[in-house]
């Protein structure tokens, strides 16, 4: 059987409130939390992989600025995406979900072959982790109306990039619905 996992990349407060993307951050929202319900329905592994961030230790602090500090409401899940109890949080010091994290042990216990990834921002901490996961060798499924980038560039231009180095498959949430049905 081919288990999955959905991972949510830092759909957290601090990072839905610039106001700069306002409406594509809304679409974001609504697309992963279908994502979600559809995933809890078919008792798909879903992770919540999250910035969470020690002032004084973490270097990304020094590039970005502080955000996302371990222990604030900047660091959690915003209310509409809110993990249930029995769902995982996976807490990062840097880009990647796999970086000195225990993600991967996760990953093969539960007997994850195929991860679908979603969030913020496909530019940053999604590519990273798409990185890890291709050298780890999972399969995975990239949904671009699930994310946006960071920067201007577009999210397919991430995409080509990721597709460069191994494997992606990227789809629409609706197509990734459409081929699950039957699952």
């Amino acid at each position: 059987m081919n288990r999955k996992a959905i991972l949510i990349i830092d759909m957290l407060n601090d990072f839905v409130q610039p106001k700069k993307k306002d409406k594509i951050i809304r679409n974001i929202i609504k697309n992963i939390k279908k994502l979600i319900y559809i995933s809890r329905e078919k008792k798909d592994l879903i992770i919540y992989v999250n910035d969470s961030h020690i002032i004084g230790e973490d270097k990304e602090l020094l590039e970005w600025g502080n955000h996302a500090i371990k222990g604030t409401k900047g660091a959690k899940v915003i209310k509409k995406l809110k993990p249930l109890k029995n769902e995982l949080i996976i807490e990062k010091r840097e880009f990647s979900g796999f970086s000195r994290t225990n993600l991967n042990d996760i990953l093969i216990r539960n007997n994850i072959n195929n991860i679908i990834v979603c969030g913020l921002f496909a530019d940053i901490c999604l590519k990273k982790t798409c990185i890890d996961a291709l050298k780890n060798n999972y399969n995975i499924i990239f949904l671009k109306d699930c994310t946006t980038n960071y920067h201007d560039n577009s999210v397919e231009n991430t995409i080509k990039e990721l597709k460069k180095i191994g494997q992606i498959n990227d789809m629409e949430l609706n197509e990734y619905v459409e081929s699950n049905k039957n699952e």
